[in-house]
C-alpha cells in the first residue's frame, strides 16, 4: 500500500502498491512521477518555495 501522510509543512510518501513486482509497478511509477513532476514544477517557479529530501529509490 502506498502511504500518504501529510501536516502543515511535511508530505511524506512511502510503501508500495503491489501492483506488480518492484521495478516494474506501473501504479508506483505513476505516483513517483506525479510527485516527481510536482516537485519540479514548484522549484520551476519559485526556487526557494520549496525543500525536498529523496530518501530513498530502488531500481531493479
Amino acid at each position: 500500500m502506498i502511504n500518504v501522510v501529510k501536516n502543515k509543512n511535511i508530505i511524506e510518501i512511502t510503501g508500495h502498491a503491489n501492483f506488480d513486482d518492484y521495478g516494474k509497478d506501473i501504479v508506483c511509477a505513476s505516483v513517483s512521477s506525479i510527485v516527481i513532476t510536482t516537485v519540479n514544477g514548484i522549484l520551476e517557479i519559485n526556487r526557494d518555495s520549496l525543500k525536498y529530501e529523496q530518501k530513498k529509490i530502488n531500481l531493479q
